[in-house]
């Protein structure tokens, strides 16, 4: 049976880190009430309009957002600038900033690359939709490859058109894309979108590209949530688990597992996202729903797709 993990509790974090000295939590400490907080790594890029970013704090307690404010100190101001709320492209490399509010304090890295590699793909989407006349209040499909290939019917006997007709749905996916590629979006371009619903489909690639931990991605795909949240708070958000793979790729599952574990507690701890454990469904068959042991085959869509219309008000 197809079903939405959705559970509305609040919990702690075990794995945030940081805080006043009121109750301990691994090696450091947390504050009661407030929780905890963290950052991801974030990355920047040379050319506008990728070359500026929010930081973004994600709290253990959601209800703690609203009553701190950070200062940023950067410790290669060559690097990278901020001002306005946001961090601004200066020179490629990267330097550690530490975000010191009343209450916490975390150091994070800030990477400055010169090269975004998905600028003719991006490109491409946009001029696709502005000549659709720019439509909005669509179900917006953002991801990697899982997405690309079902909406350019890379898979035999699979089409996104027919899957979803009659629906308003937009399929924007890049192949090879990772969360860093999307951050830098939402405010010029997924923001404009004004999506009635986001589905999620990233971290596949973090992982078996960037050799991202489980710990290092969670707090990547939860970051670009926080950012689709905070530019379009009605949109509803649903975040596909990263899906088990098999061949040269299945070394990578713990990393994979982790991250789907904290994505979904801190998922439960809103209610602005909803979590759609693609994997709970495959269960220990999940080589059967694979094309080529990463890549969903037709009956691995198919259940996506059901999974999807299940749940999801279009």
């Amino acid at each position: 049976m197809l079903r939405l993990i959705n559970m509305k509790r609040i919990k702690l974090f075990s794995i945030c880190l940081c805080g006043l000295i009121l109750s301990s939590c691994g090696n450091k400490d947390v504050v009661e009430d407030k929780g905890t907080v963290e950052f991801a790594t974030m990355t920047l890029f040379k050319e506008s309009p990728y070359n500026t970013l929010m930081p973004r704090p994600i709290f253990s307690n959601p209800k703690t957002l609203n009553n701190v404010e950070f200062e940023y100190v950067i410790e290669d101001e060559n690097i990278v600038s901020f001002e306005n709320n946001y961090f601004t492209y200066k020179n490629k490399g990267n330097t550690k900033v530490t975000a010191k509010s009343k209450d916490f304090t975390y150091t994070f890295d800030v990477i400055c690359l010169e090269n975004y590699d998905f600028d003719s793909a991006y490109k491409n989407i946009k001029t696709t939709y502005i000549a659709k006349d720019s439509p909005t209040e669509q179900t917006l499909f953002i991801g990697d490859s899982f997405f690309q290939f079902w909406r350019d019917n890379t898979i035999p006997g699979r089409s996104f058109a027919k899957d979803f007709k009659g629906r308003n749905c937009y399929n924007i996916g890049m192949n090879g894309s990772q969360t860093k590629h999307w951050r830098v979006l939402v405010k010029e371009f997924v923001k404009e979108m004004k999506p009635k619903n986001i589905i999620l489909n990233l971290g596949t690639n973090n992982i078996n590209v960037n050799s991202d931990t489980g710990l290092i991605v969670s707090k990547k795909i939860m970051s670009l949530i926080e950012d689709f949240h905070y530019y379009l708070e009605d949109t509803n958000i649903y975040y596909v688990s990263i899906t088990r793979c098999t061949g040269t790729f299945s070394k990578n599952w713990n990393d994979a597992k982790m991250s789907n574990e904290i994505v979904k507690e801190y998922i439960d701890n809103r209610d602005y996202v909803n979590y759609l454990d693609l994997n709970e469904i495959f269960g220990d068959d999940y080589a059967d729903y694979l094309y080529d042991g990463l890549h969903l085959n037709n009956k691995g869509y198919g259940v996506l797709k059901d999974l999807i219309l299940e749940n999801v008000t279009m």
